[in-house]
């Protein structure tokens, strides 16, 4: 049994390793499999972002005073954000498969995913500096375990768990 919030960082890591397959598909210009694998990031992140909304956010938002850098919206509008950027760099990929020369639009969509990549950071580092250890100092042990086997279980019935090779 995971014993703190922290534990949540591992979805994050996964998140990254899928969207690192995504890339390595852009780069060897299997634009069919790089349009699958952007396809399951994102139900990823709805799936994971519609959890922490859900059971998280709230419960941090009810006990804990709000501080700059840490308060519930920051979380709540990162997320639309995310949810905005990933559209975007799906309407590239789009445009993308149509072309016979597309090494220009994919350097192009290979910047854009890098900005993504910093927002994805940046957020992560928020909900590992904020989020996390404030739920930790302020739930019982049982809230605790009970959300985080909650949050196991729902993430066990995500997109993460296909194998990505």
């Amino acid at each position: 049994m995971r014993d703190n919030f922290s534990s949540l960082s591992k979805t994050h890591d996964d998140l990254v390793l899928l969207f690192f397959e995504h890339q390595k598909a852009l780069l060897d210009r299997d634009i069919l499999r790089a349009s699958v694998l952007l396809n399951r990031y994102e139900k990823e992140i709805q799936h994971h972002t519609g959890l922490e909304e859900e059971w998280l956010i709230p419960l941090y938002e009810e006990r804990i005073k709000a501080r700059p850098g840490g308060d519930a919206s920051n979380f709540v509008g990162e997320h639309s954000k995310i949810l905005m950027y990933l559209q975007r760099l799906k309407d590239k990929l789009v445009k993308i498969k149509n072309l016979k020369e597309m090494t220009h639009e994919l350097i192009n969509l290979l910047d854009d995913e890098a900005r993504f990549k910093d927002l994805i950071l940046h957020h992560d580092e928020r909900e590992e500096r904020f989020l996390f250890p404030e739920l930790d100092r302020v739930t019982t042990i049982d809230e605790k375990n009970r959300l985080l086997l909650k949050m196991q279980d729902a993430n066990h019935q995500g997109v993460l768990k296909v194998r990505l090779g």
